[in-house]
């Protein structure tokens, strides 16, 4: 069978180079062995239990090693974890899985022996993340504490279409009634929007047509930051920090490039093609609007996030941009990896067995396992209720899912809220089966996003590491510099202040907070980031 033949290509492959084969590790201990993860749950699978998520039960019966889990809502997770951790008297988990650990507590918890560094481990445990550290340079920057220390793993994203989570979103039945073709340019965009704003292009009758918007207030910023050549951070919203034109890193908010993102920010918002609500609506508001088509452009997950799953709705939008600076190229950021997000802590009595249970998270096998079984080998396959995938064309170029009805979805079933740790092709599916086999959705998403990965580079700048010092000194500044910078370009934006007339105590007020310290020590730390990624290449 094909799937049989690409497990046998993918286990010789990491045969070949270097990588241990899984089926010969497993199980990976002798005696009953028990770990206690925390892990982060989001939102979307918010009463999820992990030990009957498909992929999970899988590898508990393949390793050996039995995991208790404990599943925490992102809503309260920091707060739950500093307070475990502050109490002496509660035992931490063994492992913490979609921490997301800020650089501040994490350089403090280190030094403190509460995260526990996993250098020593990693490379005679964990070949297969091993081998990925040394060859991807910004993993080794963004990991590597000053002294050498791993006090984390990241989840690296290797698949292409998952480089930008978050795309532009343009209606594509909004750009037929009014004629127009996608914009290159920002007098494009705002020609453009202005046309769709003016328009009745969903043909309802009524004014109620909306060029830009979307599910945070952040999520209109990239329309802006393209156009004045400002990377994304990770998240896909507008960085702090730009890249200087001797590849320095600069604070962004202090800089006249800043000034300028805000007057076409407060352009957008006064001709209202940008929501006149963005900054108070809920997320639940904004896919209400889309789910009326009243969007012409976003920033989203995807068209069917925005639209709900309606193909007729959802397949009106497709991706475009990214929207060229003056006098340069177009430059769609993706995010190489997320930084650390998956800890081991002092209680944790069993390090090596660790070190190779999360090494399988960085292989072609683990991103085949969570797919689920194949329901036999006809195009429908024989279903016994439990769930699995099959053909749905004689060509075995396509599959669909059964889902055990006590599932809502798919993801729920396979993996849910903890993904795999390497990304590689779209969730989770080896790049492999990307290649050869794809869903209906796989399909639609490659075929919309494949215009704009030609413009993909990386954000600017990639995570990296803090010492305690740095981490202490930046955490007397960095609450009260975001509070009052986030509170500030909203009144830029909506015309509260006027740009011009408060720039000037904008600024002053930025030094008094401590701004200068702030951006003398994120430089310092982005200069060591370069040293210790330079000396891996």
């Amino acid at each position: 069978m094909k799937l049989n033949r690409l497990v046998a290509l993918v286990v010789a492959l990491c045969l070949m180079l270097g990588c241990t084969a899984i089926a010969e590790q497993f199980p990976l201990v002798d005696e009953p062995t028990t770990l206690h993860i925390m892990a982060q749950v989001g939102s979307y699978y918010p009463d999820q239990k992990l030990d009957n998520v498909h992929g999970l039960q899988k590898y508990e019966e393949m390793s050996g090693v039995h995991i208790e889990w404990d599943n925490v809502s992102n809503s309260v997770f920091g707060d739950t974890l500093a307070a475990r951790i502050a109490d002496s008297g509660t035992k931490l988990p063994d492992i913490i899985l979609r921490g997301k650990i800020g650089n501040d507590k994490l350089a403090s918890w280190g030094e403190q022996g509460i995260i526990v560094d996993l250098r020593p481990y990693l490379e005679e445990n964990a070949p297969n993340f091993w081998k990925l550290f040394n060859e991807e340079s910004t993993i080794s920057g963004a990991i590597v504490g000053a002294n050498g220390e791993i006090w984390g793993l990241p989840q690296v994203i290797l698949g292409a279409e998952m480089r930008t989570p978050t795309k532009l979103w343009l209606n594509k039945n909004a750009m037929e009634a009014i004629g127009m073709d996608d914009p290159k340019t920002l007098d494009d965009y705002v020609k453009v929007m202005t046309a769709i704003r003016d328009s009745d292009w969903n043909g309802n009758g009524e004014n109620d047509e909306i060029p830009l918007s979307g599910a945070i207030s952040t999520a209109a910023q990239v329309f802006v930051t393209e156009t004045l050549g400002i990377s994304n951070n990770s998240a896909g919203t507008r960085s702090d920090w730009y890249e200087g034109e001797d590849g320095s890193m600069e604070y962004l908010m202090t800089s006249d490039l800043y000034k300028t993102y805000l007057e076409r920010m407060h352009y957008l918002y006064a001709e209202k093609l940008l929501d006149n609500e963005i900054y108070t609506q809920s997320s639940t508001q904004f896919l209400a609007k889309g789910a009326n088509m009243q969007i012409g452009a976003c920033r989203t997950d995807a068209p069917f996030v925005l639209a709900g799953t309606d193909p007729e709705k959802y397949e009106q939008y497709v991706a475009f941009g990214p929207i060229a600076p003056e006098g340069g190229e177009p430059r769609q950021y993706f995010n190489e990896m997320y930084g650390a997000n998956l800890y081991v802590t002092k209680a944790n009595q069993y390090r090596e067995v660790t070190a190779r249970l999360l090494d399988y998270l960085y292989t072609e096998e683990w991103a085949q396992i969570i797919r689920g079984p194949q329901l036999g080998s006809e195009i429908k396959g024989d279903w016994d209720g439990k769930g699995g995938w099959y053909y749905i064309d004689d060509t075995q170029t396509k599959y669909a899912f059964e889902v055990p009805e006590e599932y809502s979805g798919v993801y729920y079933w396979r993996i849910g809220a903890v993904a795999p740790m390497a990304l590689r092709g779209g969730l989770g599916y080896s790049e492999t089966w990307m290649n050869e086999v794809m869903s209906d959705t796989d399909t639609h998403l490659r075929a919309i996003y494949a215009d704009t990965w030609q413009y993909t580079v990386p954000c600017f700048p990639q995570e990296y590491s803090l010492t305690q010092e740095e981490a202490d000194e930046l955490a007397l500044i960095s609450t009260e510099l975001k509070t009052y910078v986030d509170q500030m370009e909203v009144k830029f934006v909506v015309g509260e202040v006027d740009i011009d007339e408060g720039w000037d105590e904008f600024q002053a007020h930025l030094k008094s907070i401590g701004v200068e310290d702030y951006i003398r020590i994120n430089q310092g730390a982005y200069e060591r980031y370069l040293e210790i990624a330079n000396n891996l290449e």
